[in-house]
């Protein structure tokens, strides 16, 4: 699995494109081309606030395509990291017991 996010830039003359969930959600669906054409995975996406900026964040099985994934963000803000090692720490270790001490660490991003 697949954490990717890419900030929003609302001064991209291109932003009305996205003035309803369906725009969205073809902004998602455009950074996986690869799956035109054929059965297309699932995807989770929200909008959502990081350090008062506004990011797109993404689960997905594959990564995006990053300059896809920018079509509305800011340049060079793409990112996608794997996560399976984070998900594997859940399955195995359990931290949502009230029993386990283990510290888990997310994938790191730059700048947080």
């Amino acid at each position: 699995m697949y954490l990717s996010r890419v900030k929003i830039d609302f001064l991209n003359r291109k932003i009305k494109d996205l003035n309803y969930v369906n725009g969205y959600h073809k902004w998602v669906e455009g950074s996986f081309k690869e799956e035109f054409g054929k059965e297309r995975s699932r995807k989770l996406w929200r909008i959502d606030r990081l350090n008062g900026e506004s990011y797109l964040l993404l689960v997905s099985q594959n990564p995006p395509n990053l300059m896809e994934l920018e079509k509305y963000g800011v340049k060079d803000s793409a990112q996608s990291k794997n996560y399976d090692a984070f998900l594997n720490s859940i399955k195995n270790n359990n931290p949502l017991s009230a029993h386990s001490g283990d510290a888990l660490a997310l994938p790191a991003w730059p700048g947080m």
